[in-house]
């Protein structure tokens, strides 16, 4: 585990030094583009649960004339992409290098366009997994990155490439279509009025909702009965409560730092993602398919966070909030890496 420690380490060093301005910026997303896409194109095929799964069916593919569409019953996106990069070059290391910069390349372009703090948000992309789950589930990561080029076409109001996106999305993973209503959506007002109803439906939500979605479940989606579990995610449920919570006492702050730096960028979407990933998760208690659903509304934290943080006037208020997040991700990533459901660790190079 030490290495990945010793890579969120290196990237809150190099955030020192280089700093937070906008010409840093560019300088900032491509070190740290390099980091990690290094760390994930030198480790060995063991490193990630699934990737022997997934080179053992790129083997396959790549034996079936192209388009191989038709094999097995997997989202047709990531297999007609597996069988594309075959026809390049056949060979499964190739494969991991094509999504690793795909999937680095994503994240690091929607933080480029979205964040006020690069390094902040980095070191939350890796603390908050989102990297540990492009070192393992390949298609749901890809997914997301489509996601979040659906994204910049929703706050340009270019509804019509948001929907191409989003569908291409659910071809490699079908949970992606749950992001689609999101562009109806986008622009509803937070206000107090708003988080008080909120606030007070959550329990209503978790007693009574999780119970209505199980007998629906059994009653007409057998077939997901076995993904209906109990007692399952309440640490990441805790973790979503307190990200909605701090957005609210800060929201106003961001809104006049915006104001007076002449930001144009909409933030009130981000905090119906916030609210979107915490509601998502009290059903995942319930059935874990909404855990993977969580993910398409949790990955903006990563913004929602450290734009929240730099709106902070007050020096000192700034750095003891933004240190005591820094530790609070640190020691839940550490915990999820010692739970190693990824089977991430240990890290070991292919040569």
């Amino acid at each position: 585990m030490s290495i990945y420690l010793i890579n969120i380490v290196l990237i809150l060093i190099i955030g020192r030094v280089v700093g937070n301005n906008k010409e840093s910026r560019k300088i900032l997303c491509m070190t740290f583009f390099l980091q990690l896409t290094l760390l994930s194109i030198f480790r060995d095929e063991t490193v990630g649960a699934d990737i022997l799964t997934y080179k053992y069916h790129f083997e396959n593919i790549s034996r079936i004339p192209f388009p191989a569409i038709e094999y097995l019953d997997w989202e047709k996106g990531y297999v007609l992409l597996n069988s594309i990069i075959a026809i390049i070059y056949n060979d499964f290391r190739f494969f991991m290098i094509i999504v690793a910069l795909i999937i680095i390349g994503g994240y690091t372009y929607f933080i480029y366009k979205n964040s006020y703090d690069i390094t902040f948000s980095f070191f939350l992309l890796i603390t908050f997994s989102f990297f540990t789950h492009s070192l393992n589930i390949y298609r749901q990561s890809i997914a997301i990155i489509l996601i979040l080029f659906a994204f910049e076409f929703m706050k340009k109001n270019k509804f019509l490439y948001y929907l191409l996106c989003v569908l291409l999305a659910s071809t490699f993973h079908i949970t992606a279509i749950i992001f689609l209503p999101t562009y109806f959506i986008k622009d509803i007002k937070v206000n107090t009025l708003n988080n008080i109803i909120i606030l007070i439906s959550l329990p209503i939500i978790y007693l009574l909702g999780s119970e209505v979605l199980e007998i629906m479940i059994y009653r007409y989606f057998p077939s997901y009965s076995g993904l209906v579990i109990k007692g399952e995610g309440g640490n990441l449920l805790i973790v979503f409560l307190c990200i909605y919570i701090f957005t609210l006492i800060y929201k106003k702050r961001l809104d006049l730092y915006r104001f007076k730096n002449k930001l144009n960028e909409d933030h009130e979407i981000f905090y119906i993602m916030a609210l979107f990933s915490l509601v998502l998760q009290i059903f995942s208690l319930s059935f874990s398919l909404f855990a993977r659903c969580v993910l398409y509304f949790s990955i903006f934290s990563i913004i929602l966070i450290p734009n929240i943080v730099s709106s902070i006037g007050n020096k000192k208020e700034k750095f003891i909030i933004k240190t005591l997040i820094i530790l609070v991700f640190i020691v839940f990533y550490i915990v999820t890496c010692l739970k190693d459901s990824a089977s991430i660790i240990p890290y070991k190079l292919f040569f």
